[in-house]
């Protein structure tokens, strides 16, 4: 039976593979993709916590989800080793 440390290694050089070029750096199209998850995730933490447009406070459902998908987006960034300079400088450019 495989490990979890195991399978979590095979992950990470999966997704390595798909996104990190021969010269050791994000594709363009890795960078476009994270430039698009750092944004729809609230990776840069631009966004505060989000408010209810009803009662004007705090929705906790929405803030779990808000925290669920920066969760995935750190995780996604941590297993391409991505710093945080790059995480700042990733531009959603075509």
């Amino acid at each position: 039976m495989t490990s979890p440390k195991t399978k979590a290694r095979v992950r990470q050089q999966a997704l390595r593979a798909m996104c990190i070029g021969p010269d050791g750096q994000l594709t363009k199209n890795a960078r476009l993709i994270l430039a698009y998850l750092r944004k729809e995730c609230n990776g840069d933490g631009r966004y505060g916590p989000p408010v209810s447009q009803i009662t004007g406070t705090i929705d906790p459902l929405a803030m779990a989800r808000a925290a669920g998908r920066r969760e995935i987006f750190d995780l996604l960034t941590r297993m391409l080793s991505v710093t945080l300079e790059e995480r700042h400088n990733l531009e959603e450019d075509l």
